[in-house]
């Protein structure tokens, strides 16, 4: 997918946006293939599913995307609209005083500009 069909798209979901978002890294920085990822930790669908995944070890809060090259930082989406969650924040906020990197994109401009100063790339 290039620039200007991403940047075009309007996002009735979260999911639409990782979806989009995953084919235009994979198509604008193929060096980065096999490292980056999508963290899934959607909402559990049932007390089972949910009791399950925590004793798995899931991490409320953590962001969409993991970036290990070429150092690791996190990406999260939003809608325009969205606001991150009471997790999100005090994961980002204790990660950040670690100095993780997290960034949350809220459209296709922030991604493509966030993606341009970590990886030092012109896109």
């Amino acid at each position: 997918m290039d620039i200007n069909n991403y940047k075009s798209l309007v996002f009735k979901t979260e999911a639409e946006f990782q979806i989009a978002t995953n084919r235009f890294i994979n198509a604008t920085f193929p060096e980065l293939r096999h490292f980056y990822f999508h963290i899934p930790n959607e909402s559990a669908t049932s007390d089972l599913m949910r009791l399950k995944l925590h004793a798995m070890g899931i991490l409320p809060g953590i962001p969409d995307f993991c970036f290990l090259l070429p150092h690791t930082w996190f990406l999260e989406l939003k809608l325009p609209h969205g606001k991150l969650s009471e997790k999100q924040l005090s994961l980002h906020t204790l990660w950040k005083s670690k100095n993780i990197p997290v960034f949350t994109a809220y459209n296709a401009n922030d991604v493509i500009k966030i993606m341009h100063n970590c990886t030092n790339k012109t896109i």
